[in-house]
């Protein structure tokens, strides 16, 4: 089916392609509504030759208002920005932003998009958010794909390069004529286009191969069978199977880790990959679950906590990122497979099944994977609740336990829930008639969940400044900066350790350095490392990465490590 043309007497008129799912509606000549392939919506309104406003509806629902209040300036609710805006009668629909980073982009409505940034001499062309062209200061690679938007050739524009498939429908690499390299690929793969234009192409031995724009390439691949299970999976996009072997191949560069641990890790990672389906998950779910655990494992300092108070139960995992990866990946599989833990004094931890699970509607942005930074990973939101659970489950017998609701848009709901007769849960508040919406957990209680996870009791893993509250058998206890120091002159490690937030330097970190001293302040961090003879101590922060102290070249100020007189300042 092709383009559909009507028009009426008074004036409107309609182009439409039903078999593309877009149309473009008309008043006196002029577009003044239409409507994308993928469902997004513009409605105009013009004052004469010029588009007064107009409104964005997108594909998720979100709606923009934009109004003309000036030459080349439109304001959306407070946001006003200096950009001129036009629609052709074909309905390409153009911004050209004039501030900042310069750019020109150009939508049409059957899926075509134009892209350009002048001030990196940057072009890209796209259709259906495939990448058919990238030219980058005169360089350009274009990329042609079928009827059925795949890949089947690749050409490059200053060196005479030609990636395509073959009659065998193998990939040919050729320069000038010349066959440079040939890489065999299964039948029905289709190649990756990134949008800085290098092409990812799957090997029949479970290798990934990228072809980079800047003529350079990448060979990914992860040892044992994981890496055949990852590029043979179905329902994994080639990008996340690109994202996954590089998080492999990053974890088993990991030079602190046994091989025994590195492959104990995998093992587990693989228990998730090649679950099945469930009520709870299907095996896409497990598919991104693995990707994610391997992201964990293979950056521990990029694992943050978002916008939740559950640091306690974060800095637990970080310090098995850190040294015990493989028990951390087991917890996780047995709660992703099996949907229960077991703590070491044989207690049975379930979890409520909505507190795990995919949620079209974000836990802040826990379904954005990999996580911006500062924001907690789906799998870490799974950590989360069952770490919680561990305490308070135990605690109560089963009779309080720690979830997190399917939230509206904007709104997190987390907290503790006291099983009533019915067999759910009512909310729990304290004598003062607050909301019990945090774990609360002192230091020895985070040295339990420990202890209930690895078995271990060990009495220099979780450290309390003296004078604060919570302290206990097996926390380790110091008064003086001195004895702050004796303790990190010896393991093990990682190490978690109560601050207060409000001090130096994490009170710049948070900007709340003037704020009072009260509970409110009360955080944990985890020290991976002490220099006995500079006395620095090394901070992995889980606000954010930006907030780590991890390094030794740096000012405090910007992610160095911490005086320790200055830190032992910040433990009381």
């Amino acid at each position: 089916m092709g383009n559909n043309y009507s028009a009426k007497t008074d004036g409107t008129e309609q182009l439409a392609n039903e078999e593309e799912n877009w149309l473009i509606d008309y008043k006196n000549g002029k577009v003044i509504h239409l409507k994308r392939y993928n469902g997004t919506d513009l409605t105009y309104e013009w004052d004469g030759d010029t588009i007064k406003s107009y409104v964005l509806k997108d594909e998720e629902g979100k709606v923009f208002h934009w109004t003309r209040v000036a030459e080349n300036q439109y304001q959306n609710e407070n946001v006003i920005q200096p950009m001129k805006v036009s629609v052709s009668r074909d309905g390409l629909h153009m911004v050209e932003h004039l501030e900042g980073d310069k750019s020109i982009i150009a939508k049409s409505p059957s899926g075509y998009k134009r892209e350009e940034y002048p001030n990196d001499k940057r072009k890209l062309e796209w259709y259906k958010e495939k990448l058919l062209s990238i030219d980058i200061n005169g360089h350009v690679r274009r990329i042609e794909r079928d009827a059925e938007n795949k890949v089947f050739r690749i050409t490059d524009s200053w060196n005479g390069q030609v990636i395509e498939k073959d009659i065998e429908n193998n990939w040919v690499m050729t320069r000038n004529g010349q066959k440079i390299a040939h890489d065999t690929v299964r039948l029905g793969d289709d190649a990756a286009v990134s949008p800085e234009g290098d092409c990812a192409f799957i090997s029949c031995e479970g290798t990934i191969l990228i072809d980079k724009f800047d003529g350079t390439q990448e060979l990914l691949m992860s040892g044992g069978t994981i890496s055949r299970e990852v590029v043979d999976h179905p329902h994994l996009d080639l990008a996340e199977k690109i994202h996954f072997i590089r998080c492999l191949n990053n974890f088993e560069n990991r030079k602190d880790l046994s091989i025994d641990e590195v492959e104990a890790t995998i093992d587990q990672i693989q228990r998730v990959l090649n679950s099945k389906n469930d009520s709870l998950y299907n095996e896409r779910d497990n598919a991104i679950l693995a990707a994610q655990l391997a992201w964990h494992v293979a950056h521990p300092n990029l694992d943050s906590q978002g916008t939740h108070p559950t640091c306690s139960v974060s800095d637990i995992r970080l310090c098995l990122e850190y040294e015990n990866p493989a028990l951390f990946v087991q917890v996780m599989a047995d709660m992703i497979v099996d949907k229960q833990f077991i703590t070491k004094d044989k207690t049975k931890i379930i979890v409520a099944p909505d507190s795990i699970a995919r949620t079209e509607i974000q836990f802040g942005s826990d379904n954005q994977f990999p996580s911006e930074d500062g924001q907690r990973s789906w799998a870490a939101r799974i950590w989360d609740m069952t770490a919680i659970n561990i305490h308070w489950q135990r605690q109560s017998k089963g009779s309080i336990y720690y979830r997190q609701d399917t939230p509206s848009i904007g709104e997190i709901d987390e907290g503790l829930y006291q099983l009533n007769q019915e067999g759910s849960g009512n909310p729990l508040y304290n004598e003062n008639g607050k909301r019990r919406d945090t774990p609360g957990l002192s230091a020895d209680e985070i040295l339990d969940v420990y202890k209930q996870i690895t078995g271990q009791s060990e009495t220099n893993r979780v450290l309390l400044q003296g004078t604060v509250t919570g302290g206990g058998s097996g926390v380790a206890s110091f008064t003086s900066e001195d004895d702050l120091h004796k303790l990190l002159l010896s393991g093990p490690w990682p190490k978690i350790i109560h601050i207060e937030s409000n001090e130096e330097p994490f009170g710049t970190d948070t900007g709340s350095a003037t704020a009072n001293n009260d509970n409110n302040h009360r955080h944990v961090v985890v020290i991976t490392h002490y220099d006995a003879e500079s006395k620095k101590v090394y901070i992995d922060n889980t606000w954010s990465n930006s907030d780590d102290h991890l390094d030794p070249t740096k000012p405090v100020t910007n992610s160095g490590t911490i005086p320790l007189e200055m830190f032992y300042k910040a433990t009381h």
